[in-house]
């Protein structure tokens, strides 16, 4: 199978425009490859969501979320690989692997992503496609819990989110 096609647009170029902070991660700098642990288990990876550190957020941040998105996945929406809510706000940064902890060790929600898991599921682009980026975002949110049904999915979730969002940081890597 050929999965000639052309690469979508970075999704945040749509959305309101909000203040920018910063975000690393000890996996590598904004466009490096995904390391092994970040893939998935299937190919060889551990799903071992990365370790996450941001810094500048607003004051008036009352939580944060996190999402992972597969801007490059080959479907009309791309696909969400990990999504968090009602991290603290007092929160700057995740350990590698958090998604294995329950709450994330900070007392966090992890809802339902695009492949069924309530947990970081690795990078698995499929096999001849051009590179994937997995964008990780932290939002900065104007509300201290975010009542998401269990049962939403990652787009609505995902809606929610951006619903409550004021600020907002973003780091790539390529699978």
């Amino acid at each position: 199978m050929t999965w000639e096609r052309t690469r979508p647009p970075h999704p945040y170029d749509f959305m309101p425009r909000r203040p920018e902070f910063t975000v690393t991660t000890t996996a590598g700098r904004d466009g490096d490859p995904m390391p092994l642990p970040q893939k998935a288990a299937g190919i060889g990876g551990a799903d071992s969501s990365p370790a996450l550190t941001w810094r500048g957020a607003p004051p008036e941040t009352q939580s944060f979320a996190i999402s992972c998105f597969d801007i490059d996945a080959p479907t009309p929406s791309g696909v969400w690989h990990w999504i968090v809510t009602d991290i603290p706000a007092e929160t700057d940064a995740l350990p590698e692997n958090a998604a294995a902890l329950p709450d994330l060790g900070v007392g966090a929600r992890t809802l339902r992503n695009d492949l069924g898991s309530e947990t970081y599921d690795g990078a698995a682009p499929p096999e001849g496609d051009h590179p994937h980026r997995y964008l990780f975002t932290v939002h900065a949110l104007a509300v201290p819990r975010l009542e998401i049904p269990p049962s939403a999915s990652a787009a609505v979730a995902t809606f929610i989110i951006g619903a409550n969002t004021i600020a907002r940081a973003h780091t790539t890597l390529v699978a």
